[in-house]
């Protein structure tokens, strides 16, 4: 009898020491949960920075130029191929992204005919080809004065944080060779095509 009193008031202490740990604060929430929601927030800023240190990450693990296998000379061959009529003069020259697969698209002109293709840029692939009748004569780029795409938008976008280039094109606009190129993260830029000739 005597240890179920010492027990009873062990027992009892505990509950009242227990009781005392957990003070309330003055709107009536407890301690305990203020540290939680303290931890929460701070909680939601780390996680906060996380998530910009990742999008920081993903943004930098873009190339600054679309990498696919074809150079424009590779695309060019396999345009002529396609047509199997000899050297056709080139008017434009695309590097498109339909859904994350590239693929270039061009225009050419040769003998009062013109001439179009859309070609998978790693596989050099033929997605889809046409020519007709054309009266009219077209200027056309003159492929060994052509500064190198990747050359080109290496140097557009050097100190723009996260740009990059998604797609460019190759024309020819008031006489002028140019590349005109779609830069994500900052503003699109026309950049002159041709090598600097003395």
């Amino acid at each position: 009898m005597k240890y179920k009193k010492i027990f009873s008031l062990v027992l009892a202490t505990s509950f009242i020491l227990a009781s005392c740990s957990v003070s309330e604060s003055p709107n009536g929430a407890n301690e305990n949960e203020d540290s939680k929601q303290v931890i929460e927030v701070k909680n939601t800023d780390d996680a906060n920075k996380i998530a910009d240190e990742t999008k920081d990450q993903q943004a930098s693990n873009y190339s600054l130029y679309p990498e696919v296998s074809l150079s424009i000379n590779d695309a060019k061959k396999a345009f002529d191929l396609e047509f199997g009529v000899g050297d056709i003069g080139i008017t434009s020259l695309s590097l498109d992204n339909d859904n994350g697969k590239y693929y270039y698209e061009i225009d050419g002109f040769l003998d009062n005919k013109e001439y179009e293709a859309k070609i998978d840029a790693n596989t050099g692939d033929i997605i889809e080809s046409k020519s007709e009748a054309e009266n009219e004569n077209k200027e056309v780029l003159d492929f060994t004065l052509l500064k190198d795409p990747n050359d080109v938008i290496t140097k557009a976008l050097e100190g723009k944080e996260n740009a990059y280039v998604k797609e460019w094109e190759l024309s020819i606009e008031n006489g002028k060779a140019v590349y005109e190129l779609d830069i994500e993260n900052a503003d699109d830029m026309e950049i002159d095509a041709y090598e600097k000739t003395n």
